[in-house]
């Protein structure tokens, strides 16, 4: 049966089917055009190439490889084969590096848990000795820190030996296996582990030696390929360096891409502008494009956090970590003296990160550096003639708060809180954080946060729950 309608109504031919009979060639090709007439319309979903390796032809990041898995209880470690062996005293902190401390790099409120046994971080743990004791080390330091414990003598030993074996390896520089994976991995737990334990000149020195060890290697791109995460973690360690210490990123530190990374419709999302936030678009519109394109890319990936903290749909490391290091490097190389408000949007955009890229799970780490960044920026902002929209000048201070230590009732900036609430007309909490999630929020993150710094006269009952 067909219809045919001139003008603009289109044909429409129904394909009639029935358990006697087949099609005939001319329906079947019709059926293969209504198919594949569907599947051209489906919506393509956007992938995104590695920041990272800036290759056109690099693999797409969201890797299919990642599945969620539920917890591990415990680790039964008398299946597996170390390369020493090992001790009963060794069993627990192994049995802590193989799970938990690997799942503090990536919140599980957002990120895919991968299982560890997967992992070459653990994998490696099989074959390298050097990074077996490196692993020891880090576990035990990380353990005496949450304890506020100085370095007992078992952690020296750890360090010592691993310390020892490294330099045998590294006296051999004909040898691949003095710039291989498992030694980078090594040097680089030892820089993690200085920065988490706030030594500055020993994660100096490591950072230092891994640059040289990447750059006889080839460059970054040329240790993806038997770990692909690992160029990530190499990166990871350069930024927080610099957050904490102000130590110069030896990575990025030339060339770098300044185009949106991740502004590409990875969700939908309304053109239209919030209603009240006029101002705010418009002082937006003005800022350097290259600190726009971060802005962007920052609140992009503030949806999609929202979006994986309520669905099961999470992000891997590979794209959270591609994610921090494309915008962390390019708000490090910017700088604006002349233009407090563009600096002080700089400074924000690193502490509303810091509180999800940076911090460990159960520890809040106090980033030095940012910290003096933010207040100074504050403070010239303060000092400036000219002034962003309130709205703006309260989600800078509350999100900059996010770097700071406990401050005091009277603090200046408390008190400058409580004047542009007054001014936004805000009478509870609740309508405070829907304001400020109009601008940038990520909510199991800045929601806490908000609790610390809010007004007492305008908190609602529901704080926080």
């Amino acid at each position: 049966m067909a219809q045919h309608h001139s003008g603009k109504y289109q044909f429409i031919e129904f394909v009639v089917a029935t358990s006697t009979s087949s099609p005939s060639r001319k329906q079947q090709r019709t059926i293969r055009s209504h198919a594949s007439r569907g599947r051209t319309k489906r919506r393509q979903r956007p992938q995104l190439k590695s920041w990272i390796l800036q290759r056109d032809g690099s693999p797409s990041l969201v890797d299919d490889q990642y599945t969620s898995i539920p917890p591990r209880v415990g680790w039964d470690l008398s299946f597996f084969d170390f390369p020493i062996e090992i001790q009963p005293y060794m069993q627990g902190d192994l049995s802590l590096a193989l799970s938990p401390l690997r799942e503090a790099l990536y919140p599980p409120e957002i990120c895919l848990q991968v299982d560890p046994a997967s992992s070459s971080w653990t994998t490696t743990l099989l074959t390298d000795s050097v990074y077996l004791h490196c692993t020891l080390f880090s576990v035990e330091a990380y353990l005496e820190l949450c304890l506020r414990k100085s370095h007992g003598p078992l952690t020296h030993f750890y360090f010592q030996k691993t310390l020892r074996l490294l330099q045998d390896r590294l006296d051999k520089p004909g040898d691949p296996l003095s710039i291989s994976d498992p030694t980078i991995m090594v040097v680089s737990v030892l820089g993690l582990t200085a920065e988490v334990t706030g030594d500055s000149m020993a994660a100096k020195k490591h950072m230092e030696g891994l640059r040289r060890m990447v750059d006889l290697r080839g460059g970054l791109e040329m240790l993806r390929f038997d770990n692909s995460r690992l160029p990530a973690k190499v990166c990871r360690i350069d930024l927080v360096l610099a957050l904490r210490f102000g130590i110069e990123p030896v990575f990025f530190n030339s060339a770098i891409p300044w185009r949106s990374f991740v502004d590409h419709g990875l969700i939908g999302k309304s053109k239209e502008v919030p209603a009240g936030n006029e101002d705010l678009s418009n002082i937006l519109s003005t800022l350097d494009k290259r600190l726009t394109n971060v802005w962007n890319d920052l609140k992009e990936f503030s949806q999609i956090c929202n979006l994986a903290s309520q669905t099961p749909n999470k992000l891997s490391p590979n794209l959270f970590s591609e994610i921090m290091i494309s915008i962390y490097y390019r708000l490090l190389s910017l700088k604006f003296k002349d233009d407090p408000v563009s600096e002080a949007i700089r400074v924000a955009m690193m502490a509303f990160g810091s509180g999800v890229f940076f911090q460990w799970r159960g520890m809040k780490q106090r980033l030095a550096f940012l910290d003096n960044l933010s207040q100074k920026s504050l403070f010239n902002l303060r000092k400036s003639q000219t002034r962003p929209p309130p709205l703006l000048i309260l989600w800078l201070l509350v999100v900059q708060f996010s770097a700071f230590s406990q401050l005091p009732p009277g603090n200046d900036m408390r008190l400058w809180v409580d004047d542009i609430v007054s001014q936004l007309g805000i009478s509870d909490w609740k309508q405070g954080r829907q304001m400020l999630k109009s601008v940038m929020w990520i909510d199991y993150c800045h929601d806490k946060l908000l609790d610390q710094v809010w007004p007492e006269t305008t908190k609602s009952p529901h704080v926080c729950q």
